[in-house]
């Protein structure tokens, strides 16, 4: 439950899926090079989480997050859903940048942003 009444929790629990659909560690069948980048980007996602469950307003040294995608591979599954062994499909994951300043209220926005759009890549379909 969260403490006090300023900052958003539960933003990395709820891309709980999504990091185990990409998460070097739990895809050991992956290629080696997939691997490393998802390894890369599930850091700079980490990042950008903690900055949107930082309390309190951002501050102001630390500057704005930009707005960037990353790279990711998921599993590659065909369009009736079977996972193809081996294979990966790109993806990639859209942060939305966060302002100098940003309020409570505006972080929420872009964390329930963020969830969805994690949501969609993972559906994406192959093909």
């Amino acid at each position: 439950a969260p403490r006090g009444a300023r900052g958003l929790v539960g933003v990395r629990r709820l891309l709980g899926d999504f990091v185990r659909a990409v998460h070097p560690d739990l895809t050991p069948q992956f290629p080696p090079e997939a691997r490393q980048i998802n390894e890369r980007s599930l850091a700079e996602l980490n990042a950008y989480v903690d900055q949107l469950e930082v309390n309190g307003e951002l501050p102001l040294q630390a500057g704005p997050e930009c707005a960037r995608e990353l790279p990711f591979f998921r599993e590659h599954r065909t369009r009736a859903g079977r996972v193809l062994a081996g294979r990966v499909l790109p993806v990639r994951l859209a942060l939305p940048s966060i302002p100098v300043g940003c309020d409570d209220q505006e972080r929420e926005y872009l964390a329930a942003r963020l969830i969805r759009d994690a949501e969609v890549v993972l559906e994406a379909r192959s093909e």
